[in-house]
């Protein structure tokens, strides 16, 4: 029996740092979810289209994380058309205090959101309807994919192609794609100046200075726990 064959790029070091951490923890948070309030009269269709051309512009939102049996970190690899998953949710009929416990639900459910590695993408989307002029677009991402700039970045980009009729301008640049940043990484890293650097700093550098305590700093002996918090923050866009 023919063995399968993945085809993909390394993870970059900051993607093998967060993956480590959640093969040694599984109840560390594997998702990144933010939602984005859409006030006015929305075309679904529109909306759809630009996301469609987002996912299209960059391969980040096309890939998953599959690897061979042996291997302990998995590949990056990437799909070639994904058509987005939207799930819709009318809360138009229940009253105010209904919807706001409504939507913390949604919200609550895309953290908790595990990530299918059979996939051929793991991006989620759920628009929320809580009135005819007021929707709350929700995206769900993995924290392999995902850091705060993305989510400003990503919700710009969606902004954008909606706002403009999903025209892509034919002008724009192709975008330096993850997977690429991530093999230049790797590659800087590898290098045999790289490991000499590495080597030299690490004997040159005496760590002890980064352990000196401040004048009055109160010490605390115990080991705190990682205890992940949700963030809430405005975008103007």
């Amino acid at each position: 029996m023919d063995k399968p064959i993945i085809e993909g790029f390394k993870l970059s070091p900051q993607q093998k740092y967060i993956w480590s951490l959640q093969q040694i923890d599984r109840s560390l948070p594997n998702r990144v979810s933010w939602t984005v309030l859409i006030e006015g009269n929305l075309d679904f269709k529109s909306l759809e289209i630009s996301l469609q051309t987002v996912i299209n512009k960059y391969e980040i939102l096309r890939t998953n994380y599959r690897c061979l049996s042996g291997m302990t970190i998995p590949l990056q690899v990437i799909s070639d058309n994904i058509i987005p998953s939207i799930d819709y949710q009318d809360i138009s009929s229940l009253n105010a205090q209904q919807q706001q416990e409504k939507i913390q639900l949604i919200t609550s459910q895309l953290n908790q959101l595990g990530l299918d590695f059979a996939q051929d993408s793991l991006l989620y989307f759920s628009v929320i309807i809580i009135s005819p002029i007021r929707h709350i677009l929700a995206i769900s991402l993995p924290t392999l994919d995902a850091d705060t700039i993305t989510i400003n970045n990503l919700t710009q980009e969606i902004s954008h192609y909606y706002a403009v009729g999903n025209q892509i301008e034919e002008s724009e640049e192709e975008p330096l794609q993850y997977a690429d940043i991530a093999e230049w990484q790797n590659e800087t890293l590898e290098q045999e100046e790289a490991k000499l650097g590495i080597e030299y700093w690490q004997k040159f550098c005496d760590f002890n200075l980064f352990k000196q305590n401040l004048p009055l700093e109160k010490i605390n002996n115990q080991e705190a726990d990682f205890q992940p918090q949700c963030l809430n923050w405005e975008l103007n866009l």
